[in-house]
């Protein structure tokens, strides 16, 4: 009998020796995987920065082939990295559109964080350009809103590339919204605005690049698009003019900052960027002139904005209480 206690004794020792070795394998395991979610995080950040600065890029006269190699050589690996993540941490939900709420068959309807969203969906290229300060006022309002959570969905496209068999998702709407979500989650937990880190999205797969446009279009229509970003040719601007027409706008906003107004039905002496934009593509000025780059286009507003300045009141009169107009 005392051998055999012995020798239960000697399994029981043993036993509990790999039981501790096993509850510090689970601690280890455990600590590891929250540090893996906060890098996670952080590149995610980190990316979406990246694809929110490429958008705005893409559109200006300043950019370069190198750099722009470059940027998508950063976007890929950052992908890479974040699809590594996901999968070593073993997530049930989707990958990038977080948990799977409805599926409708035409279309699958999503609950995502938005900065993971950001981060792993790709900016569609027809999409009206991305500004940082409208980001910046959305998620000001966001910050004095009673309301909780966002109205209204995310929209993605699902695409396949051409080169390969594998779909690419595309924010179709909604880019700004997620920027200023981006902006909200880097405040403090019990300061941000309750719902700030979820949005509701809709995924539309296996869409090409047509319909991918008219569902762009039909999006907008209940606040209806202005001509200028409209993606069809011989109605919205080309893509070189875009370039000239937002960077010519822009620069025209940084230099007068007061001059602007969010609303596009804002009253004389203001003006909306976008109406500015839509105005000038619709007078023709860039053919017109023939100008080539938005440093042109720059100099030849201010130019105009000079001759403006010496009008006399009986001329401004007759504006008073109107909308702006070229």
């Amino acid at each position: 009998l005392t051998a055999e206690l012995q020798n239960a004794m000697s399994v029981a020792e043993k036993n509990r020796d790999k039981s501790s070795l096993a509850d510090t394998y689970q601690r280890e395991t455990a600590r590891l995987q929250d540090e893996l979610k906060s890098s996670k995080g952080q590149l995610e950040i980190l990316s979406a920065e990246l694809r929110l600065a490429k958008s705005k890029y893409e559109k200006s006269s300043a950019k370069n082939p190198p750099q722009s190699q470059q940027m998508n050589e950063f976007e890929r690996s950052n992908a890479e990295l974040l699809r590594a993540a996901g999968h070593m941490l073993g997530a049930k939900e989707h990958e990038v559109y977080g948990e799977l709420m409805l599926d409708l068959g035409y279309k699958k309807i999503y609950c995502a964080n938005p900065v993971t969203l950001l981060a792993q969906a790709k900016i569609w290229k027809k999409q009206r350009a991305f500004r940082q300060h409208r980001a910046e006022s959305i998620a000001n309002s966001k910050m004095k809103s009673s309301v909780s959570g966002w109205p209204g969905t995310i929209s993605i496209a699902e695409i396949k590339d051409p080169d390969s068999s594998e779909r690419e998702c595309f924010i179709v709407d909604g880019q700004h919204r997620l920027a200023a979500c981006m902006l909200l989650s880097s405040k403090e937990k019990e300061n941000a605005p309750v719902g700030a880190d979820k949005v509701i999205v809709e995924v539309y797969p296996d869409m090409q690049d047509q319909n991918t446009t008219d569902l762009f279009v039909e999006i907008n229509k209940a606040e209806p698009i202005l001509h200028v970003d409209i993606p069809i040719a011989d109605v919205g601007a080309s893509a070189s003019h875009q370039t000239i027409l937002s960077g010519a706008a822009e620069g025209l906003q940084k230099k007068n900052p007061e001059m602007f107004k969010e609303s596009q039905n804002c009253r004389i002496p203001h003006m909306n960027i976008d109406r500015l934009r839509d105005e000038l593509h619709q007078a023709g000025v860039i053919d017109e002139h023939g100008f080539k780059s938005d440093e042109d286009l720059l100099k030849w507003l201010e130019e105009k904005n000079e001759e403006l300045a010496h009008k006399d009141g009986d001329y401004w009169r007759e504006f008073e209480g109107t909308a702006t107009k070229m």
